[in-house]
């Protein structure tokens, strides 16, 4: 039955790329943008220096690019208007850019006659593509971001037909949220999404959020499930692969270690505000106290350790009885085989999102090099 499961899992991943293949897709890129309003922002290099702030227009009202038109509403926050980025005049390979910042809001609307079923956004500094909107056939499409979105180029499926499959293996564990701090095995989540942990073979990396609605309970997957634990010295955190997070005392990432006793391995643990804040029991090198919090990086929402102020804390939530990782057999065997997000078999992936199948379990992973 599991297997049977997973071939469908598989067979759904190579017929939403043939799907995807068989639509129309329009390729959209900001440089080519026209009528653009808004208030222009003279470019302004640092004194003594070419490099500065490049011309662009913030707040940044409308624009066209073809026959498609975009129009933009700031939200709350009036330092963070949406804005249109032109290079510096001493960077010749720079590259123009649409910015939307938290709670901004854009509509696309597609030329008189047609449809689309997905979008997908290239940032300017990154070439992870991040998929804004994937789902029935509309004319336009309102995105609100809820973090940081960079965009130089746009690609959108056009056509009537079904929406592209999401390849995105749905969560197997349950999940409750907790407003009291618990030992045991539990999973942290954003209003973004729950995070997992990095890549079994890395000794280093980011909790990268998987998107998802929040809710009092919640699926995850298995290497969404960390383990607390209380010592003497301070809590440990343990991953999904028994590997003892820490913090190295200088990079803004984890490290991966065997034993409590390597690295900055223990922390301290309370609640606030129906939160969890999770401080490490050393400092930053300014005397500053370091604790684990959620930030928008290339488009990519992630949990890591930071020394600044009032960044967001996630909300904790304590795995099910019975749905635990304990109680999940292993089932992921062999080597593992890479698709691209539109069923393509990949040898070497580069930076970006895959589908990872690994014996009978397939799920995406973030790839960087």
């Amino acid at each position: 039955m599991l297997m049977k499961k997973f071939l469908l899992s598989l067979a759904t991943i190579i017929l939403g790329g043939s799907m995807i293949a068989s639509a129309e897709e329009v390729v959209l890129n900001v440089k080519d943008a026209v009528n653009i309003k808004g208030t222009d922002v003279p470019e302004k290099p640092a004194e003594g220096s070419n490099n500065g702030q490049a011309r662009h227009i913030q707040p940044l009202e409308s624009l066209e690019i073809g026959e498609w038109s975009f129009t933009f509403v700031q939200g709350a926050n009036k330092t963070t208007a949406p804005a249109y980025y032109y290079p510096m005049s001493t960077n010749e390979k720079g590259k123009n850019s649409v910015r939307i910042y938290k709670d901004n809001k854009v509509t696309i609307t597609a030329p008189n006659g047609v449809k689309f079923n997905k979008i997908v956004a290239l940032p300017d500094n990154s070439t992870t593509a991040v998929t804004i909107y994937s789902g029935e056939a509309v004319p336009s499409y309102e995105l609100t971001a809820t973090g940081t979105v960079r965009i130089n180029e746009l690609k959108i499926t056009t056509g009537e037909g079904a929406a592209p499959v999401d390849p995105t293996p749905s969560g197997d564990i349950s999940v409750v949220k907790s407003t009291e701090l618990v030992e045991g095995e539990v999973a942290f989540v954003f209003e973004q999404g729950y995070v997992s942990t990095f890549a079994e073979d890395k000794t280093y990396g980011y909790w990268m959020a998987t998107a998802a609605t929040l809710a009092d309970e919640m699926k995850v997957t298995k290497d969404a499930v960390f383990k607390i634990a209380k010592t003497d010295a301070g809590y440990t955190i343990t991953d999904a692969y028994g590997r003892i997070m820490g913090w190295d005392g200088s990079h803004w990432s984890f490290n991966a270690y065997t034993a409590a006793t390597e690295g900055n391995s223990l922390w301290n643990i309370a609640m606030v505000d129906g939160k969890v804040k999770i401080v490490n029991t050393a400092k930053s090198s300014a005397g500053n106290e370091v604790y684990l919090c959620g930030k928008v990086y290339n488009s990519d929402y992630e949990m890591c350790p930071t020394d600044r102020a009032d960044q967001t804390l996630p909300y904790l939530y304590v795995v099910k009885a019975g749905s635990g990782v304990s109680e999940i057999e292993s089932v992921v065997e062999g080597e593992a085989v890479y698709y691209n997000l539109q069923g393509v078999k990949v040898a070497e992936p580069e930076n970006g999102l895959y589908i990872r199948v690994q014996g009978n379990k397939a799920i995406k992973v973030l790839v960087r090099k």
